[in-house]
């Protein structure tokens, strides 16, 4: 074994050390997680992962077990195109956790998870640190802007959200091959493999996911722009730059399968990208951030808990994820001085300029609303007056490079300017004041914590003259930030009786669903008053159709619905804990037809029906059927009988007494086709979010199919993409 080290060239030796310091630094992030039997799962700010993910991961495990996954769910809310969750399922590490439960059971879910983020965590050290070769970074420096870029804030926050993680991965591995082919065309090697990596990394990016496969392409469309000029100026960019285009182009084409369905959803169906494109960006164009923004954005820079543990009034995910170091304001301002200032007359023109360039641009990603909105095709935030800021981790490769030519520049010459050094350590006590004096910080060690480093630093410089020590400092910073944020937080764990558990139905929960399967064949809607495993989730672990729902992108006209119905209730939280009082008509006309409680319910409209160890079943007289008949618009027959065949289709009769209208309780969507005694027909929106058809007096078959055309359209064009991009690669041999 020594004799094989040794034989080891230094960059080999260099990347095993690599991967044993992320090993150990992953070991002290989450410690907590792997000997303290803590798991993925928050009852925070980040309970996304238990009232959607986590549901979600069993329930495709299930389906795909009982041979029942379909295009359109039933068990999310009202019901919505899996699509939706693109990302949720289409994440490749996802793909190894629902393998893993489908092969060895859904109790493995919970720790593949940490497993899938140490992978995610890796493999963005490894290709990173190929990546800063490109820049001339010595060995070192490499290692360490590695390390930081693999437990960046982005991916240790946004990436407990599981799939997010995986967007840095892709990310990194798109600008490592731009660098390649920039490269290979100034050294005329041969580009075609790395034309042929680039078109299916970005097929598989958009496969992943399409909207964070629009950010990384905005991005890496200007990063290769500005790349190919800064290497080899402005007269052969159009030769170098084309073959990239179609390339793309055609990688994009690869991946219509998904692209296609996908952009019909966000364009016109989530409540995200309400309004017309010019009409949400025109909004941004004349808003300006409030100054508490701009206080939040500096201390984000240093951390992304200065302002505490699920501060900035719980909007902890949705500011701007900058943390890269907690000595950023150390670091940044050398970089900006050495880089920009003293450098000015050591480079060439152009590159000086494009410098400057891509500074300007890196600042006003997080401070001009407008571009924040581009990268975000115009989505709220669940902040107000915001746009979305969950793409500042397109910033995270370029911080990479910055603290890697930091390193080379300043740490490796011990040329640091004291004067900016003592002004960074000075800013963070100040913003460190700030969040004391106007925040109710919970725990303040974090913040002093952070101020002592910082102060290390420079007392360091000053007193010894030497800065090498800061490498190590850079390493603990990140460990500690790491540490806190996933650490400093409530989670589930081994003593949780319902997450340990592989029986998620919960108390009675299972034995009531199958008695009322049992005496009624009818497709139905069952919401209970208490929940067993999630609030919003349970639905998807007990595989009953709910009304209650959790989700920031449902179509506008459900929140319509919603709004109208459910006055009390905030439309992207529908709880299952509901009002019946207040709720009679929505259930009625939802065909909400059974309520389960564990306490007496004296609801007018309730009639209780079962009762097994405590828990109640009461029948809502009020709903009889998924399906109303409306006459003259008011609405007079609830009692046809219709049963769901699949998560695809629902069949029934109806016996119509006139010329009416049927209303079928499911939500209007693109892709539901109506057929009535065989005959497909037309059909509109109607009870603000519902598929309606015109009916003619008699009686009738009725089914009700989802078949997105697009899907096909998409999958068709996916086809085209292959054979062409197939054809592209064998022209450019």
């Amino acid at each position: 074994m020594k004799d094989r080290i040794k034989n080891m060239s230094d960059i080999a030796r260099t990347r095993m050390m690599l991967v044993i310091a992320v090993t150990v630094m992953f070991v002290i992030v989450y410690w907590g997680y792997i000997f303290g039997g803590r798991y993925l799962l928050f009852k925070d700010a980040g309970m996304d992962t238990i009232c959607q993910f986590y549901p979600m991961y069993i329930h495709v495990i299930d389906s795909i077990k009982e041979g029942t996954l379909s295009l359109w769910n039933f068990e999310w809310g009202l019901g919505c195109d899996t699509l939706t969750r693109q990302e949720w399922i289409m994440d490749p590490c996802a793909w190894v956790i629902i393998g893993t439960g489908v092969v060895f059971g859904v109790e493995t879910v919970k720790n593949m998870l940490l497993v899938m983020q140490f992978v995610k965590i890796m493999a963005c050290a490894l290709i990173c640190f190929e990546f800063l070769k490109y820049y001339g970074a010595s060995v070192r420096a490499r290692f360490i802007a590695s390390c930081l870029f693999a437990f960046n804030g982005w991916i240790m926050l946004w990436g407990q959200h599981y799939y997010f993680g995986m967007a840095c991965v892709y990310l990194i591995l798109l600008l490592l091959l731009v660098e390649k082919l920039i490269a290979a065309y100034q050294e005329q090697r041969a580009m075609k493999r790395y034309y042929l990596a680039v078109g299916i990394t970005v097929a598989l990016i958009f496969i992943y996911s399409v909207y964070f496969g629009y950010m990384i392409a905005i991005f890496t469309s200007v990063y290769t722009i500005l790349r190919m000029i800064y290497v080899d100026g402005v007269k052969t960019l159009w030769h170098r730059l084309w073959p990239v285009i179609v390339t793309v182009v055609l990688g994009m084409l690869c991946a219509a399968c998904m692209i296609v369905p996908y952009a019909d959803i966000v364009l016109n169906v989530s409540t995200r990208v309400e309004g017309s494109l010019w009409h949400r960006l025109s909004q941004y164009l004349s808003l300006t951030y409030g100054m508490n923004y701009y206080k939040v954005l500096a201390g984000r820079i240093i951390s992304d808990n200065t302002f505490g543990i699920l501060g900035i009034d719980q909007k902890y995910y949705e500011f701007p994820q900058l943390s890269f170091s907690v000595l950023g304001a150390i670091v940044l301002p050398q970089a900006v001085w050495y880089g920009i200032i003293k450098d000015r007359n050591n480079v060439e023109r152009r590159k000086w300029i494009l410098r400057i360039v891509m500074l300007i641009l890196m600042v006003a990603a997080v401070t001009v609303p407008m571009v924040g909105a581009i990268f975000n095709i115009g989505c709220e935030s669940l902040v107000e007056g915001i746009p979305a800021m969950r793409f500042t981790y397109v910033l995270m490769p370029l911080m990479a490079v910055i603290y890697a030519l930091f390193i080379d520049r300043c740490v490796e010459r011990n040329d640091i300017n004291r004067w900016l050094a003592s002004a960074g350590v000075l800013f963070v006590i100040l913003i460190n004041y700030y969040a004391f004096r106007h925040y109710r910080l919970q725990y303040k060690w974090i913040n002093i914590a952070i101020i002592v480093l910082n102060i290390a630093v420079i007392g360091i410089h000053y007193t010894t003259g030497k800065v090498r020590i800061m490498l190590g400092l850079l390493i603990a910073g990140a460990c500690f930030e790491g540490y806190v944020t996933n650490n400093v937080r409530y989670t589930y764990d081994r003593t949780t009786e319902c997450i340990n558990s592989t029986d998620f139905h919960g108390r009675d929960t299972t034995h009531i669903l199958e008695y009322l399967k049992e005496h009624d064949d009818s497709f139905y809607r069952v919401e209970k008053t208490y929940h067993d495993f999630s609030a919003t989730g349970d639905s998807l672990l007990q595989n009953y159709a709910p009304v209650s729902m959790y989700c920031s992108t449902m179509s506008g006209s459900l929140k319509t619905f919603y709004e109208k119905m459910y006055p009390t209730e905030e439309y992207r939280y529908i709880k299952h804990d509901l009002d019946g009082a207040l709720y009679d008509d929505a259930f009625a006309i939802t065909n909400t037809k059974y309520i389960l409680s564990w306490t007496k319910l004296d609801w007018d409209y309730l009639e209780e029906i079962y009762e097994y160890d405590g828990t109640y079943v009461y029948r809502n007289l009020h709903a009889g059927s998924i399906a109303s008949l409306y006459y003259d618009g008011k609405e007079a027959d609830r009692t046809s009988h219709f049963v769901r065949k699949t998560d695809a289709c629902v069949e029934g009769s109806v016996d119509a007494k006139e010329d009416g209208t049927l209303m079928l309780a499911i939500p209007y969507r693109k892709g539901w086709n109506v057929y009535v005694d065989g005959v497909r027909q037309q059909i509109r929106e109607y009870d603000y979010a519902f598929i309606a058809t015109d009916i003619e007096a008699g009686q009738h078959t009725v089914v009700a199919k989802y078949e997105n055309r697009l899907y096909v359209i998409g999958a068709l064009l996916s086809l085209a993409g292959v054979v062409m991009f197939a054809g592209w690669v064998v022209k450019l041999c």
